[in-house]
């Protein structure tokens, strides 16, 4: 297989680049979208309603994508989304102000210099979701979250972070009482005994999970 890239063969290359800003609930898990900029070049446009409502349509599919749609499945392994009424899209009111833009870049290989634009923004607003969401709770510890972005997913995402942190502190802090035990040459004193106390009260469900 050879690559056209001098697109001798005909065919087109729409492009485009999306920015995706959104508001993490980190108690909760839930994402709110609050803006959503997106440029799509797809040659020479004669139709700007079109390709603003085929923008637009792409950005709420795209989106979508990214924090509401998935099949469910029990484990029998029977579905459990089967329909409209279970299998979660949004509305209108669940998705932001979309900002579009274009460029254009007539391609040379046809007449009107038109490349493609049906549902465009589908390919760029996904990833530039889940990447707004990562980066939102990277701060956290949390390097990958598993689409959909929902709520549960979220939060699953933050707690097991919040655990990694707390068990590294965990660590830490015993390892520090170790040293000082060490220093007192063996012997636990009075204040030993109270770090020891702290301690463990502060990190007791850490502490079963690591020492049992």
């Amino acid at each position: 297989m050879q690559l056209d890239w001098e697109q001798e063969g005909g065919s087109t290359f729409p492009f485009g680049a999306h920015v995706s800003v959104v508001e993490v609930d980190t108690d909760t898990g839930r994402t709110t979208p609050l803006k959503h900029y997106a440029v799509d070049d797809c040659g020479r446009i004669l139709n700007p309603l079109i390709v603003a409502g085929q923008q637009h349509g792409g950005l709420a599919q795209g989106m979508s994508q990214a924090l509401f749609e998935h099949f469910v499945y029990d484990t029998d392994g029977n579905p459990l989304t089967a329909t409209l009424t279970d299998y979660t899209i949004p509305s209108a009111a669940d998705l932001p102000w979309f900002d579009v833009s274009n460029t254009e870049t007539p391609t040379p290989h046809n007449p009107l210099g038109a490349k493609g634009i049906g549902e465009s923004a589908t390919v760029g607003s996904t990833p530039a979701v889940h990447n707004a969401i990562v980066d939102a709770v990277a701060h956290l510890g949390v390097r990958h979250i598993d689409l959909p972005c929902t709520p549960q997913a979220v939060w699953r995402a933050v707690d097991d972070a919040n655990k990694a942190v707390s068990r590294a502190e965990a660590i830490k802090e015993f390892r520090i009482l170790a040293t000082d035990f060490t220093e007192q040459g063996g012997e636990l004193t009075p204040s030993l005994k109270l770090k020891r106390s702290v301690v463990l009260d502060r990190y007791s469900q850490d502490v079963t999970a690591i020492y049992g």
